[in-house]
């Protein structure tokens, strides 16, 4: 077995790039997500839509082929890199752009919805610049637009002391890949999130590399008084994309929509 260890002081996400979409199984994700997507934007009449933290894309695409207007934004240029040979594949339009929410003012546009999903707030540190973020998702929204956030239940994280994820499993005919995901909870206010990623061509010799980011596990609470500080109405949360009632010690994730009004 080969240890592989990735450059000090490089974004998990830079290096992450071409595991990700073999990591998540989008086929099942996006069935189980995208009626909660499709209700909400038939119920609000959107039409331009920003993606925040767009990964590899995926859910931009979707929307796009829902014929929407759609931009999205990843700080990691592998990511968005990645998001543009799968909007190709796709016969998608997507307006793709390397940068932060910070440069958001850039687009000089404003949309109807803005969505921000995939525990991306957790990479932020800081509470001013949490703030900061959620003023720039409010400032580039059309007046009754919505900003739709998916999270990491973190109160049910540390109430149940949960450090490990399901198992993911990757195979095709040229190689399997499997990626542990574990969380150590150093503080309230940090968490060291690694995923292992044992990888190997078929018949061949076990590769692991071990990728590893410091994150800030946001609860309900910080998010929901900041929301309200920059100026939010009709904050609603989920547990899930079924929408059912958020629970402390249950959900496994946080959803929120929120109105800009």
């Amino acid at each position: 077995m080969v240890f592989m260890q990735p450059e000090d002081n490089i974004n998990i996400f830079e290096v992450f790039g071409f595991y990700y979409d073999k990591m998540i199984d989008w086929e099942t994700r996006l069935r189980n997500e995208g009626p909660f997507f499709k209700e909400t934007v038939s119920a609000r009449g959107v039409s331009r839509v920003l993606d925040v933290g767009c990964g590899t894309g995926r859910h931009a695409i979707m929307f796009a082929q829902w014929g929407l207007d759609v931009t999205a934004i990843d700080p990691s240029g592998e990511m968005i890199e990645k998001a543009g040979e799968n909007a190709k594949i796709a016969s998608a339009v997507v307006k793709l752009y390397q940068m932060g929410a910070d440069g958001l003012g850039q687009l000089n546009q404003k949309f109807d919805m803005v969505t921000c999903l995939g525990n991306s707030l957790a990479h932020i540190r800081e509470k001013e610049v949490l703030v900061a973020t959620i003023q720039e998702f409010y400032d580039c929204l059309e007046n009754n637009g919505i900003l739709i956030i998916q999270m990491r239940n973190y109160d049910k994280v540390f109430l149940n002391r949960e450090r490990y994820m399901p198992l993911n499993v990757y195979r095709d005919h040229r190689e399997e890949v499997l990626f542990l995901r574990m969380t150590d909870l150093i503080s309230d206010e940090q968490v060291q999130f690694n995923i292992l990623v044992f990888q190997r061509e078929k018949a061949g010799e076990w590769k692991f590399h071990v990728l590893s980011e410091p994150l800030t596990p946001w609860r309900r609470h910080d998010l929901l008084a900041v929301m309200a500080e920059v100026g939010f109405k009709n904050i609603e949360t989920y547990g899930n994309y079924k929408k059912r009632a958020w629970s402390k010690e249950e959900s496994n994730d946080l959803i929120i929509i929120a109105e800009k009004s």
